[in-house]
């Protein structure tokens, strides 16, 4: 469709309009000036096309002007257009005789103040909208119309004994003269600005006067009055073709806009996808770090704290400290090895897990007077599957952690069993506690245990008070959806 909306130039168009214009002269001159064709229905249907052209005209002409911001004078030509193309439709409706020809000059007279109405100036703003306009147009065409059918003897007398009056070619006059002005204009723009819309407006402007001049030199059902007839369709002709290639290119255009859109919004789309997917791995990797290899770093540093009192009053214990604390910086390289290759550690089932727990409480013990206590239920550690299982001991370490840096208890505890249909895990300390409505001491640990407990679908309750020791409880419904790591 494309390719042949671009085809139909303009100026090419034109071309095509005056050769076909120059056969039907050529051949319409070569009748005997006695000749006459009087057939109504076919010059209903001549006219009956050209209403409907100009009326598709408006409507294309209005929408073009809302979408590129138009000037107002394409705004009176649209109204031009609009008031004409209605006009011929009660023309083409009308019996030959008085209403006949006064509808036709009506509809000449309407279409020439349309386009002579370009001279407009665009700074001078309408009085009204362009909707409370247009309706009032077609209104009082519409009013106008009926009117005249109504009360056919208030029409002027245009035609007397099968000829025009002096006052039908008055009108036909005035009619080439509106149609002369706007042509002058029009083409005045095209040389100002090369838009090819303007170039087309004024030839068919143009070729609306000379129709009208016709009407001079011709008589009802004559050969001058088919042929004026025949230079009304021909510009038509340019106008459905116009407004065939403004529809096929605007389709076009739509489409190639929409194919854009779309490419655009999945372009977006996957990059929202992968920016989420970044900032929610490094929102895990920042959580798992913080939760394993810190809390083990800082393990490390109270047992090599403990090395150093030792190293006063019993080597050979601190021996034994530094020989444990360096097989621990042996495992943290380890996981930070695994983290860059992407590897995660996952515990694989209840006995690894148990396993687990116990490795926690000896490298966090280094000697500290806090001593943790472990109670594990077999059962309730098989019913966990992995994932589940390594998110249980992260929360562990750090709940232990900062049990070790912040609490100054000297008992504390972990247990895991099954109640009341979920599995249970409790991390507790004696120590001095802290109002959990202020900031806690360690916001981003505490956050990454919630954060934990909710991909497990997990409860998550943590109940601290001054003076009172702190204890976290997690609760994990044996149905509880396991979400992927």
């Amino acid at each position: 469709m494309l390719p042949i909306a671009k085809a139909l130039k303009p100026k090419a168009l034109l071309l095509g309009v005056v050769a076909g214009v120059a056969v039907a002269g050529v051949a319409l001159q070569g009748l005997s000036p006695e000749w006459r064709m009087v057939d109504p229905p076919l010059h209903s249907a001549v006219e009956s096309l050209g209403g409907l052209s100009a009326m598709a005209m408006a409507m294309v002409l209005l929408a073009r002007r809302r979408i590129a911001a138009r000037s107002p004078s394409y705004l009176v030509l649209a109204l031009g257009f609009l008031g004409m193309g209605m006009v011929e439709v009660f023309h083409a409706m009308a019996p030959p005789g008085h209403l006949f020809v006064w509808f036709r000059v009506l509809a000449s007279l309407v279409g020439g103040l349309g386009f002579a109405l370009v001279w407009w100036p665009d700074r001078w703003r309408l009085a009204i909208g362009e909707k409370p306009l247009l309706l009032l147009s077609a209104a009082g065409i519409v009013v106008l119309g009926i009117g005249s059918w109504i009360l056919p003897q208030q029409v002027p007398v245009l035609v007397e004994d099968g000829a025009f009056t002096p006052l039908a070619f008055a009108f036909k006059n005035l009619a080439c003269a509106l149609f002369g002005l706007g042509a002058a204009r029009l083409f005045w723009n095209y040389a100002r600005t090369r838009e090819p819309e303007d170039y087309l407006f004024g030839f068919l402007a143009l070729l609306f006067a000379i129709a009208e001049s016709v009407f001079n030199s011709s008589s009802l059902w004559d050969r001058h009055w088919w042929f004026w007839h025949f230079l009304r369709l021909m510009a038509y002709a340019g106008v459905l073709a116009h407004v065939g290639r403004s529809y096929l290119c605007m389709v076009s255009d739509l489409g190639v806009s929409l194919a854009e859109t779309r490419v655009a919004e999945t372009a977006l789309r996957l990059s929202e996808s992968q920016l989420r997917q970044s900032l929610d791995e490094r929102e895990r990797l920042a959580r798992d770090l913080h939760d394993s290899i810190i809390q083990s770093i800082y393990a490390i540093g109270l047992r090599l704290s403990e090395c150093r009192r030792l190293a006063v009053k019993d080597a050979e214990q601190a021996v034994r400290q530094l020989g444990v604390a360096i097989n621990e910086v042996n495992s943290v390289i380890r996981e930070v090895r695994l983290y860059i290759s992407g590897i995660e550690v996952e515990v694989m089932d209840g006995k690894a897990l148990e396993a687990g727990m116990a490795a926690l409480i000896h490298t966090l013990d280094g000697g500290q007077a806090l001593r943790f206590y472990l109670q594990m239920d077999s059962a309730a550690a098989e019913r966990l599957t992995p994932f589940q299982a390594t998110h249980l001991l992260f929360i562990a370490k750090e709940s232990m952690s900062n049990s070790l840096r912040h609490s100054q208890a000297r008992n504390g505890g972990i247990s895991l069993k099954l109640a009341e249909g979920v599995v249970r895990m409790i991390i507790e300390d004696d120590g001095v506690g802290f109002d959990t409505n202020t900031a806690s001491p360690d916001r981003h640990g505490l956050k990454n245990i919630r954060t934990r407990a909710e991909r497990l679908g997990a409860g998550c309750e943590l109940l601290s008070a001054p003076g009172t020791g702190t204890r976290i409880t997690i609760d994990i419904p044996f149905d509880a959806a396991h979400a992927a790591a």
